[in-house]
This record gives C-alpha cells, structure tokens and sequence, in this order.
C-alpha cells in the first residue's frame, strides 16, 4: 500500500498483530482494529514525497542485503 499508493497507517493498536483485517482471527481483534478508526487512534496518513522516497531507499537497502521483501509467491508445480 505505502509504495503503490504512497499512504500507510499510523497508530496501529497496541498488542494486535499487523495483518489484514480480512485475516484477522478473532471478532475481538476487528472490534479492536474497528474501534482505533473510529476514534482516531488509528489513521491513514499520505506521504510527502520525500517520505516515500525515503521509504523506497530503505526497501532497496534491504533488498540489496538479501532479505525477502515483501511477499514470496510459491512456485509453480508445473515449471520446469
């Protein structure tokens, strides 16, 4: 979300894991989650383009020293 859309969330609560809501295990986690939006705790902030670019930087750094970044798909079982 941050690189393609350039916004991320701040005030993630406290004790919650950070994944989507949709993968969120209990009614409480999502009430938890539900709750920090309306209140405000919890916001989507838009970056500043120097915010992004430094974003963009620290990705490549970790990139370049061999670390996963991001999401590792499966292979496929039919390539060859």
């Amino acid at each position: 979300i941050i690189l393609v859309y350039g916004i991320k969330l701040d005030g993630w609560p406290v004790g919650l894991p950070f994944l989507s809501p949709s993968h969120m295990h209990t009614v409480i986690e999502v009430c938890t989650f539900c709750d920090a939006l309306k209140t405000g705790t919890c916001q989507w902030k838009k970056l500043t383009q120097w915010e992004l670019e430094d974003f963009r930087k620290d990705i490549k750094k970790h990139e370049e020293a061999g670390e996963v970044v991001g999401t590792v798909c499966k292979k496929r079982a039919d390539t060859g």
